[in-house]
């Protein structure tokens, strides 16, 4: 989520939904389908509280229009959507608040996977904000999803327009500033759209106002908010706060669970929870304790404050840990069970390095040898 004034720079701030229209505050989110009418309202609903003006939504699983009556008509949102006929697992759209909708002064939809909508307001200045899905795994799809993106961006110059491109982008962001940072070459194709936006001077918000953004999918973040705009300037003059873990003593670790403790006591959170069997229960207790760890983060942990160019670095031993994690799940994927119920095994070569790596990763972690 940003707050965006129009047009000149990116701040965080309160401000949405405003009379004047001197911020807009935006939002992406992959919703992983939204036929559900209750799904759909729920989102309505959250959408209103946290008073968002623009919401980019992808993989909303749409084929027809014919489920996307709850948003009709409604008192606080206008939608625009673009389905996919052929594939189930794609579609976007925008929901933009009616505040803003009546400076619509174009919208699109291309191949499924790409909204855009184009917004004139007064002293000339114009917005165009684009939502796109990129396919994970169908190449050729992604390249052309791609290259319409590209296409869509250079049109902003011809029209004087500021652009916002937000969704998921099904990649690992911050393997790709590492490998920028470092000028390794990235294998993977699905790189070039988020590579060549990035290197056309694109800016990251979410890094604006988060040091240590919250990832979006597993322990990497797929899903951005990314503006070419005068916000560049103003990046320049901007701090980051950075975490030290690695100042932290015996003592303060000890300060931040009693810190913990505290306010989990004070959120009522240390008492057994009466119910946790629906996903709603488990997602609320997530982010009661997600908010208590930011806070007690912010409160003891050592930091500094570094320009906002700053890319920190992964701890080794997150890195080593993650790399780990890889090499098991590719050994679980060969014993997947699809693979046993066609009798298809490992080689005795695939076998034997299977069994080196993980003696290995026993022998790394000093757990007990399986026997």
């Amino acid at each position: 989520m940003i707050n965006t004034p129009i047009p000149s720079s990116i701040t965080n701030t309160n401000l949405s939904n405003t009379p004047d229209n001197s911020f807009i505050n935006l939002c992406t989110l992959n919703i992983r389908g939204l036929n559900d009418p209750m799904k759909q309202s729920q989102l309505l609903n959250y959408a209103e509280s946290q008073h968002y003006d623009i919401i980019g939504l992808t993989e909303t699983h749409f084929t027809t229009y014919n489920n996307t009556h709850t948003f009709k008509n409604h008192p606080s949102y206008h939608a625009i959507w673009t389905i996919d006929e052929s594939q189930s697992h794609s579609g976007t759209g925008i929901l933009i608040h009616h505040s803003l909708s009546k400076f619509i002064i174009r919208t699109s939809q291309h191949l499924g996977r790409i909204t855009t909508v184009d917004l004139s307001f007064k002293h000339h200045k114009s917005l165009r904000v684009i939502v796109v899905y990129l396919p994970p795994n169908n190449l050729p799809l992604n390249r052309q999803v791609s290259n319409k993106v590209l296409a869509l961006l250079n049109e902003c110059f011809t029209l004087h327009l500021t652009p916002i491109v937000m969704g998921d982008f099904n990649v690992n962001l911050e393997k790709l500033y590492h490998n920028l940072q470092y000028d390794i070459k990235l294998s993977s194709p699905k790189f070039g759209l988020l590579k060549r936006i990035i290197n056309q001077g694109y800016i990251d918000t979410q890094l604006l106002f988060e040091p240590l953004p919250s990832p979006t999918f597993t322990i990497s973040r797929s899903d951005f908010i990314i503006s070419k705009s005068n916000a560049t300037q103003k990046r320049k003059h901007l701090k980051r706060k950075i975490f030290q873990f690695d100042r932290m003593t015996d003592e303060t670790w000890a300060s931040y669970a009693l810190k913990t403790d505290e306010l989990i006591i004070e959120s009522d959170l240390h008492r057994s929870p009466a119910s946790l069997n629906s996903q709603s229960a488990i997602n609320s207790l997530n982010d009661s304790l997600e908010q208590i760890l930011r806070t007690a983060t912010n409160s003891i942990v050592p930091y500094k404050w570094s320009s906002n160019s700053h890319i920190e670095n992964k701890p080794k031993s997150l890195v080593i840990s993650h790399q780990h994690l890889k090499q098991l799940n590719g050994v679980i994927l060969a014993l997947r069970k699809s693979n046993r119920d066609k009798n298809i095994w490992p080689s005795q070569k695939q076998w034997t390095s299977y069994i080196d790596l993980m003696n290995n990763i026993i022998t790394f972690y000093e757990l007990a040898p399986i026997t």
